[in-house]
């Protein structure tokens, strides 16, 4: 499944790759996110893990990832490990991904910005069609406005 926005925001690739490829930047951009924490691996770069925490629904969610797709300044690839809410762990749902993609424009960039999954059959997968457009289309949506925010405000 799959659930993805685009928007163009009016910076150079390189400015967005320097607002979102940092654990201090993702925890200003990513949805809902109170906090980003460094967990393992690499400072930057494919193998880095990180965990987001978030408020859903006044829920604390805590979402361990791993950056599995690097390719400055256009391209960047999370993989969701495992996510926890109020400390139990969310099953379901497998192969959860966000992507970011970062094309140049002649005076911006253009950016993608999407989330793929997989659900089995029966109450996930029918939560994930409930889920997939509306509350994690805007989720992204938000994830948009953010980083234009960021890099358009000069506090990226």
């Amino acid at each position: 499944m799959k659930a993805s926005r685009r928007r163009r925001i009016d910076a150079t690739p390189e400015q967005i790759w320097e607002a979102i490829s940092t654990i201090d930047g993702l925890a200003k951009w990513f949805a809902g996110a109170e906090s980003a924490s460094h967990t393992g691996g690499p400072e930057s770069g494919v193998g880095r893990k990180q965990t987001v925490r978030r408020a859903l629904y006044s829920h604390d969610v805590d979402v361990e990832q791993e950056v599995v797709g690097w390719d400055p300044p256009g391209y960047l690839r999370f993989s969701h490990l495992r996510e926890t809410v109020e400390g139990r762990e969310v099953r379901g749902v497998r192969n959860f991904h966000t992507t970011i993609l970062l094309s140049p424009l002649e005076d911006a960039t253009q950016v993608d910005i999407e989330y793929t999954w997989e659900a089995g059959f029966g109450i996930s997968w029918f939560q994930s069609l409930l889920l997939g457009g509306r509350v994690l289309g805007r989720d992204l949506t938000d994830m948009l406005k953010k980083i234009e925010t960021l890099v358009t405000s000069g506090n990226g």
